[in-house]
């Protein structure tokens, strides 16, 4: 089974790779929780909160999360 970060579209992850130089260890901390976690429905809402501000900046809802991801 692929994890979040597996299953991650790729102009989200270009998107989050954005916030590296201005919040490394945010970066590393989601990126870490998304390489251990397999459904989103298992993040926390500040998790999935930032997933979402970071990547697409749409607002925090189940529907705009899943859409992060591939199917």
């Amino acid at each position: 089974m692929k994890t979040l970060f597996d299953n991650l579209k790729d102009e989200h992850k270009e998107q989050l790779k954005e916030m590296l130089p201005l919040y490394p260890s945010a970066y590393a901390a989601l990126v870490k929780t998304l390489e251990e976690n397999y459904l989103y429905s298992h993040l926390t809402v500040s998790e999935a909160y930032s997933l979402l501000m970071n990547t697409s900046n749409k607002t925090f809802n189940i529907i705009n999360l899943s859409e992060l991801f591939y199917e």
